[in-house]
């Protein structure tokens, strides 16, 4: 292809180059809205074809070209058979196709701004085709290869393999629903580890198995304590939430049941990739007995995993318990694990407002029917309660024999 465009990345106009890289070399031309910038391609008898450019009538110059690379203008027949400029397959109106000699001119209709490309086309991407017939227009792909025929690039195609025209993608995971082993369940990755069809994160015949339940607070407190923070009330993200609370979350899930069978197997497959992750970092043997609390952190939300990694330095890839969709990721502040409309972090301040404590907390997000606005009764106020109970028990009692006389 050869031509000229408005590069974006650079803030110029340049002489286009072709896929290969080989003619134009993205050379700063200087152009002005108005100006006609014309090609003049000649082949000669043997097939070798010579490129120019000129500007408003001026004089042909001949458009530089790839000499590191053994290229000259007029480019050799042999080259063109290698790779193909002369295919027509780049800019339709631009490649060196014929009939010869071919003279091509376009008039710039812009000064310098992101969309003015090849006489007004914008190429978003920079990738040598122009948006209006770019399968891909955010993402750079010359080749516009398309596998299924859906009229998407593979490049930028959430199911390459599989036509689906409309890109759907239900639960926001980047795997189209066409091809999402799991399309209600968010899961990058499609685990299936018995090989089903059916995903890991939403198939109820496979179970992620933690065995015993580990004792978070112990393995929290193994890294905490070096760090000389106290693992009740610390806050290392800076959410307002301790990080203890959010791990007593997680744990309820994994161990005690909270909420549905589903989540509690897709965290559970989760916390054991992120524990074996974790295991193979450096962080792991420094802070002996700290794996269990770290898999389970790096796991609650997109800004712990963040902070944890730089600050520890860690060079694993970590699972987030939940795919962020629209009401956020669910173990998150932000997020409303049991979708009672409430988001984690107001059910947090509901708790701390009402005098409550870690366990009421947990109560609350797993609790679609608890928003932690209930105030815990005292041990006291219990035992009151429970005499003032059997008082009006026996007064009942009475009340019922005198009936029956």
């Amino acid at each position: 292809m050869v031509g000229v465009r408005w590069s974006s990345t650079n803030g110029q106009w340049e002489l286009s180059s072709d896929n290969d890289g080989l003619v134009g070399l993205s050379t700063a031309i200087a152009l002005n809205a108005g100006d006609a910038f014309e090609v003049l391609v000649t082949r000669d008898a043997a097939g070798n074809v010579q490129l120019e450019y000129a500007v408003n009538g001026g004089s042909w110059t001949l458009f530089p070209v790839n000499t590191a690379a053994g290229l000259t203008n007029p480019i050799p027949k042999t080259v063109l058979d290698i790779y193909g400029v002369d295919a027509g397959l780049d800019y339709p109106g631009w490649s060196i196709r014929g009939p010869w000699p071919e003279l091509l001119t376009v008039t710039v209709d812009g000064d310098g701004v992101a969309d003015v490309n090849q006489g007004g086309v914008a190429d978003t991407d920079e990738d040598g085709v122009a948006d209006d017939i770019d399968n891909c227009i955010t993402t750079p792909n010359p080749t516009q290869d398309d596998a299924d025929l859906d009229l998407v690039g593979d490049a930028c195609d959430n199911c390459p393999d599989v036509a689906n025209a409309g890109q759907e993608d239900a639960d926001s995971d980047t795997v189209g629903d066409a091809c999402d082993n799991c399309p209600d369940t968010p899961n990058t990755d499609q685990a299936d580890d018995d090989g089903d069809g059916v995903g890991n994160a939403c198939d109820p015949d496979f179970q992620c198995d933690i065995g015993p339940c580990p004792d978070f607070d112990a393995s929290g407190m193994a890294i905490y304590g070096a760090f000389a923070l106290d693992w009740d009330t610390a806050d290392f993200d800076g959410t307002g939430i301790p990080d203890s609370w959010e791990v007593a979350v997680v744990e309820a899930v994994l161990c005690n049941g909270a909420m549905d069978p589903g989540l509690q197997n897709s965290v559970a497959c989760k916390y054991l990739a992120n524990l074996a992750t974790y295991g193979g970092e450096a962080a792991s043997s420094i802070f002996a007995g700290s794996d269990e609390a770290m898999a389970v952190l790096l796991g609650v939300s997109s800004e712990m995993r963040a902070i944890l990694s730089g600050g520890l330095t860690l060079a694993g890839t970590y699972e987030i318990y939940g795919v962020a969709k629209a009401a956020g990721e669910p173990f998150a502040p932000q997020g409303d694990l049991d979708g009672d409309g409430v988001i984690n972090g107001d059910e947090y301040a509901n708790v701390i407002a009402a005098g409550n404590a870690r366990a009421d907390y947990v109560a609350a997000v797993t609790d679609p029917l608890s928003d932690g606005t209930v105030q815990q009764v005292p041990a006291a106020g219990i035992a009151g309660l429970a005499a003032l109970l059997g008082a009006m028990g026996a007064v009942s009692g009475i009340a019922i024999r005198r009936k029956r006389r």
